[in-house]
């Protein structure tokens, strides 16, 4: 996420300034519209005395504990967790794949919890995570 960053001074010179944040956006060019479309009218209309003398986007943190809370330890990603890695210890078995051999066992329907024997491939990892992850995209 990227947030804008605006430069508020009391003069014209560069003394005297204040870095206040705006709305986080998905991507530098959104951040950049939002501060010049909405942020800098706004902070101009708040702080009459104050002018703006810059603006910029800077990159936030990525918040892994909160990404980690909110999402990975959800009990349906865990159980397509526990499912893909079920389907790679299968291989493994097999014999179709060893560790560190570049290769991943794809679901041919996209769905990790479908571990039949003829829903699993073996796949370079490049090819397997090259696809689109959108609902138009599906599986070939």
């Amino acid at each position: 996420m990227w947030t804008p960053i605006v430069l508020l001074c009391l003069t014209t010179n560069l003394t005297d300034c204040l870095a206040i944040g705006g709305p986080a956006a998905a991507s530098k060019e959104a951040c950049m519209e939002s501060a010049q479309e909405v942020g800098i009218p706004y902070l101009n209309k708040k702080y009459p005395l104050k002018v703006v003398r810059s603006y910029r986007c800077i990159m936030a943190p990525r918040n892994y504990k909160k990404e980690n809370a909110n999402y990975k330890s959800r009990p349906e990603q865990i159980a397509k967790r526990v499912a893909r890695n079920k389907a790679r210890r299968m291989a493994t078995k097999a014999g179709l794949v060893k560790k560190g051999d570049g290769k991943d066992v794809d679901h041919k329907n996209g769905n990790p919890l479908d571990n039949r024997k003829s829903n699993l491939r073996v796949q370079k990892a490049s090819t397997n995570r090259s696809f689109p992850r959108n609902k138009k995209a599906g599986k070939a």
